[in-house]
């Protein structure tokens, strides 16, 4: 039997911020419960994740705010990972 949830609950059992009672969670062709602590790390830095209240750092920058999840999470140059919050920030447009 087929269940259908709501995107936001699927995430946050995803993110292990929820448990799952029952089923499966399939992603990208791959079962969530069947992959070990690595491979569930693998897939939670590719997924982001904002929360709607007292989601930001109020003493950071947005910059620094979009930032954070790829400083922890992410082994890369500082200029790659400027890269990579300007190209998101101007795809919700609100670049500069």
């Amino acid at each position: 039997e087929l269940a259908i949830f709501n995107a936001k609950d699927v995430l946050k059992c995803l993110l292990g911020l929820h448990p799952h009672d029952e089923g499966q969670i399939i992603f990208n062709k791959s079962n969530f419960q069947q992959m070990n602590e690595n491979e569930k790390m693998e897939l939670k830095s590719s997924i982001g994740t904002v929360f709607q209240g007292s989601a930001l750092f109020d003493s950071m920058t947005i910059e620094e705010n979009v930032m954070f999840p790829l400083r922890m999470f992410k082994n890369m140059p500082f200029d790659e990972m400027l890269d990579r919050v300007n190209l998101v920030l101007k795809r919700v447009e609100l670049e500069n």
